[in-house]
């Protein structure tokens, strides 16, 4: 088994289309996907999970679609932060490249779960 895997978060929206449904639900099927990739790791006791969530790219969409894109990683961070794996077995989230672009409210999340 890896150590370590990585994943681009990719194409949640042509997910959507092609499933008839709105790119907003296919946000979250792609954060519930996170989910069970982190059962699954846990399951196989893969240490480390490296996910290329947002480029540079991603942020030069519409303000309506951004706007609900943070709400959604600050909900899920939250969640994360509160979930007793991440406590138990001592579990870092770090996130690297250029944070300065995210919101606050992100921000502080990430910082308590570093």
């Amino acid at each position: 088994m890896p150590n370590h895997i990585a994943i681009i978060l990719d194409g949640n929206r042509r997910w959507a289309k092609r499933n008839l449904i709105m790119p907003k639900a296919g946000h979250w099927k792609g954060a519930d996907a996170v989910e069970n990739l982190m059962d699954w790791c846990e399951e196989f006791d893969i240490k480390i999970i490296t996910l290329y969530a947002l480029s540079a790219e991603n942020l030069e969409r519409n303000d309506e679609e951004l706007e609900y894109l943070f709400k959604l990683i600050k909900e899920r961070l939250e969640k994360l932060y509160n979930d007793p794996r991440i406590h138990r077995t001592k579990m870092r989230v770090k996130a690297i490249g250029r944070v300065e672009l995210l919101p606050e409210s992100i921000k502080e999340v990430l910082h308590r779960l570093d």
